[in-house]
């Protein structure tokens, strides 16, 4: 009777092992969003300026402006950027918060920079 029950149990548990998914969640953002950066020789612009944490983002920067520009955003960097050209940063929201965002390279003062929050 015992060796029946023991047998029982093993058989169960090989089944559960056989039915429940031993694979991990992933760490992927489930949103990802673009956001549109428009740089010129005066201003700098962003379609959106706000971002629910926990999404993943994509800042597409062009440069419509005459001189190359390098942009901060949050500490992450782009390298030059010719005029006419584009480059893009990558971006996980993991920390709700209002990170600074500026042109490093030819800016002109005060219009070439501002603030995009972490909601």
């Amino acid at each position: 009777m015992r060796g029946k029950l023991l047998l029982g149990l093993a058989t169960a548990a090989t089944l559960t092992a056989i039915v429940v998914p031993t694979s991990t969640a992933t760490t992927e953002p489930a949103i990802q969003i673009t956001i549109k950066v428009t740089l010129t020789d005066s201003t700098i612009t962003m379609s959106r300026l706000t971002a629910k944490r926990g999404w993943g983002g994509h800042f597409v920067i062009r440069n419509m402006g005459r001189k190359p520009h390098s942009v901060d955003i949050g500490g992450l960097r782009t390298g030059t950027i010719k005029p006419g050209g584009k480059a893009v940063i990558k971006a996980s929201f993991e920390t709700r918060g209002k990170y600074p965002f500026r042109v490093v390279l030819n800016s002109s003062g005060a219009k070439h920079t501002g603030f995009f929050r972490v909601i």
